[in-house]
């Protein structure tokens, strides 16, 4: 009977661990928040939002309206994003219609190209992108 019980015990708490949810960041204790990084290292992506009913699926960067003045000389773009770990991020155009004078945060940014399309790298945060086209 004790064997019984100790096997359900062990069952039971395997359960209760195997379900448990990420500790919000507020919920750790103080001590332990200046280790948070070290831990995660390698596995960023535990922050990042994940999608409801599938847990392993999680987005770290999350844009929102895309703001688009153009015309037949060229144009302005601006758009926010939520970005949840560091992040390379689209940019609108591409190759032929690249974009100009591209700021993040009002400051100057510095754009690259992957797979011959426009992108910047953000660290976490909300920002705000904006740029031009000639």
């Amino acid at each position: 009977m004790k064997r019984l019980l100790l096997t359900v015990s062990i069952l039971l708490a395997a359960r209760t661990i195997a379900s448990a949810d990420p500790i919000p960041k507020e919920k750790i204790p103080e001590a332990l928040r200046p280790w948070t990084d070290w831990v995660l290292l390698g596995h960023e992506e535990e922050r990042c939002t994940f999608f409801q009913g599938d847990a392993g699926k999680r987005e770290c960067a999350w844009p929102s309206r895309l703001a688009l003045d153009l015309g037949d000389r060229g144009g302005r773009f601006t758009q926010q994003w939520l970005v949840e770990r560091e992040e390379w991020l689209p940019l609108p155009g591409d190759a032929k219609t690249w974009p100009l004078e591209v700021r993040v945060d009002g400051r100057p940014a510095v754009v690259g190209e992957r797979q011959g399309t426009p992108g910047i790298r953000l660290q976490a945060g909300r920002h705000t992108l904006s740029g031009t086209f000639e």
